[in-house]
């Protein structure tokens, strides 16, 4: 890593030919590949701006606006409380028809299902505020378990949401996060009602790492499900795919597979497994091998026209904050406790210190917040992290996940974690990319 002064921030990455580096400004939006000794030049001025001012490559990368940094937003000083968001997600039941090897929730056949008092209320709120701003709505249903478990509330929910929406003339979208498995019937009420749907899929070990209650496999239902929901057309459908160091290997057959399963599926999402809930006794992924894999896996979706992500890396623009937990999000668990992230959902989670920021209050049937958390949840950002500080790569991952790299919700405490292996290694395969294929656009034109 190199920094060239206070107010600029340039680096140095050196490819797998050890005489190629990437010169890369990432504020500047600028990217070059240049040899070991440019390097090294940049390297001295960066130590002393005055020293090689004079230097044909120094002055080239100046003449090129390596130095011109985009303006990233202010770092917010909040001395007011003021929340007022737009955008629900509900939590119906922590109840689930699955068994998968490494659910975060430990997720049960019994559990809290949501009330309709709490759901109607915090459906209310994002539209009084819709109101005030003059915005549109989102209604999204997740859960520490599978929302479909919890149908009658979801269609109440629906409906409550639409007669709010007529009455005051305010777009609503909605969206579902589930497991796939539910019956033939709700899939089409789906198809219909709902904008999107992130359903969860694990390619040809879906049977294994996601088996039902009872043991048996959940493919056949999901594929039938899958089936009903692309028919229709009416509706986004997204896969993701939580690789565990079992499935590593089948991740480059996952694009065309994905396809067949939902032929206008619209990205792909793979994600690490990581250590908790069930997934404390399933093998993580190898960061190393997960990186290799997933390179396969990109260029074969890439080829297919599929969108294959990642949550640690964007290569595309510039990012202080990783999530909505910053914002905070308006997550309602199904105990009626207010959540800033979807993974913290259990009082006696430690996270639940700083993540549960307000809860729904019966006797004045409102939800009460915690002005402090707030301000102190929306600090997340990587300009608050010195673990971060020196790294090329903190724009893209925006200081990764903070339920599992900060767990105290204490910024200063940032270490990283096994992620930031896997975001580093994709982000510089990424950027390496960008410029080899620029240098073949640049051929094929001369």
């Amino acid at each position: 890593m190199i920094v060239a002064d206070a107010a600029h921030e340039i680096f140095a990455l050196q490819t797998d030919d050890s005489d190629q580096w990437m010169i890369y400004a990432p504020l500047a939006g600028k990217l070059s590949l240049v040899n070991k000794a440019a390097a090294r030049e940049t390297l001295l001025y960066a130590q002393n701006p005055q020293s090689s001012l004079e230097s044909p490559i120094i002055r080239e990368l100046i003449d090129s606006g390596y130095f011109e940094d985009e303006a990233l937003p202010e770092i917010d000083v909040f001395e007011e409380f003021d929340y007022r968001p737009v955008e629900v997600t509900l939590f119906p039941t922590e109840q689930c028809n699955l068994r998968c090897t490494y659910c975060y929730a430990r997720a049960a056949a019994e559990g809290v299902k949501l009330s309709w008092e709490i759901a109607k209320a915090a459906i209310e709120f994002v539209f009084d505020n819709a109101k005030d701003q003059k915005s549109g709505v989102s209604l999204l249903f997740h859960g520490g378990g599978e929302p479909t478990q919890g149908w009658p509330l979801i269609e109440r929910a629906l409906d409550f949401a639409d007669h709010l929406s007529e009455q005051f003339n305010i777009p609503c979208t909605k969206a579902l996060a589930s497991n796939g498995v539910f019956s033939s019937a709700q899939a089409a009420v789906i198809a219909k009602r709902f904008d999107g749907i992130t359903l969860s899929w694990d390619g040809p070990l879906q049977d294994q790492q996601r088996p039902l209650r009872n043991g048996k496999g959940s493919l056949s239902t999901l594929q039938r499900n899958c089936r009903i929901l692309s028919d229709s057309g009416s509706i986004g459908i997204h896969l993701r795919t939580t690789c565990t160091q079992s499935i590593l290997h089948t991740l480059p057959q996952l694009p065309k597979l994905a396809l067949e399963l939902v032929p206008n599926l619209k990205s792909l999402q793979i994600e690490a497994a990581w250590a908790s809930g069930r997934c404390e006794e399933t093998a993580c992924p190898i960061a190393s091998e997960f990186v290799r894999y997933f390179l396969e896996a990109f260029h074969i979706a890439k080829q297919l026209k599929l969108g294959l992500t990642y949550s640690g890396f964007q290569v595309n623009g510039i990012r202080t904050r990783f999530c909505g937990v910053s914002s905070p999000g308006f997550t309602v668990l199904s105990n009626g406790i207010i959540s800033a992230c979807y993974e913290v959902k259990d009082a006696h989670d430690p996270r639940s210190e700083w993540a549960h920021f307000g809860a729904f209050d019966p006797n004045t049937q409102k939800f009460v917040f915690d002005p402090q958390k707030i301000n102190h949840l929306r600090t997340f950002d990587v300009r608050h992290y010195d673990y971060c500080k020196d790294c090329f790569c903190k724009w893209h991952c925006a200081g990764d996940c903070i339920a599992k790299t900060v767990p105290t919700g204490i910024p200063s405490e940032h270490k990283g974690s096994p992620r930031c292996e896997i975001n580093r290694s994709l982000t510089k395969a990424f950027l390496l990319e960008s410029l080899q294929s620029q240098q073949t656009e640049r051929t094929s034109q001369i």
